[in-house]
């Protein structure tokens, strides 16, 4: 697993929208033993979303298991810059 930290992210509904288009988990890492897959859970993107819908995402930690989709991560990151 390899560590992600999204930052300033204003465009959240793009942001999962490259999640949903991972193959493996992508987990948002807590400090909890809990690690929830933020594929396709409304629950934990509803949450996200409405507590940053204002000033967008801060930092977020996430965990990227596949190595295609790290490559989705990185070139997404590149492309919010």
């Amino acid at each position: 697993m390899t560590k992600v930290i999204f930052r300033n992210i204003i465009d959240i509904e793009r942001l999962f929208k490259m999640i949903d288009s991972c193959k493996g988990p992508i987990c948002l890492d807590s400090s909890s033993n809990e690690t929830p897959d933020l594929r396709e859970n409304k629950a934990v993107k509803e949450l996200i979303t409405v507590a940053c819908s204002k000033s967008g995402i801060k930092k977020m930690n996430v965990l990227v298991n596949d190595n295609r989709d790290m490559h989705r991560v990185i070139k997404y990151l590149i492309s919010c810059r």
